[in-house]
C-alpha cells in the first residue's frame, strides 16, 4: 500500500474512532437482543449437562434429569 493511501486510511480510522468515542486501546462491544424463554418442568429433558428450548441452551456443571435439578 502506498504511503499516501495508508495515511488516508489511518486518518479515516482515527476519525471514525473519535466519532464513536473510542480511543486507541479501547474496543466497541456489541450486544445481542434479549431473548426470553419460559421454562417449564417438562422442558428439562435429555442427558449430559445441557438442555435447550426455543434456540436457548442452558449448560450446567451437573444436571440430574430424573430430579430436574441443575447447578
Amino acid at each position: 500500500m502506498e504511503h499516501k493511501t495508508r495515511t488516508k486510511a489511518l486518518s479515516l480510522l482515527l476519525s471514525l474512532a473519535m466519532v464513536l468515542g473510542l480511543m486507541p486501546g479501547m474496543s466497541l462491544t456489541a450486544y445481542a437482543a434479549t431473548t426470553t424463554v419460559t421454562w417449564n418442568n417438562d422442558d428439562i429433558t435429555g442427558s449430559g449437562n445441557s438442555f435447550s428450548k426455543d434456540g436457548v441452551t442452558i449448560t450446567a456443571g451437573s444436571i440430574d434429569f430424573d430430579e430436574k435439578n441443575f447447578e
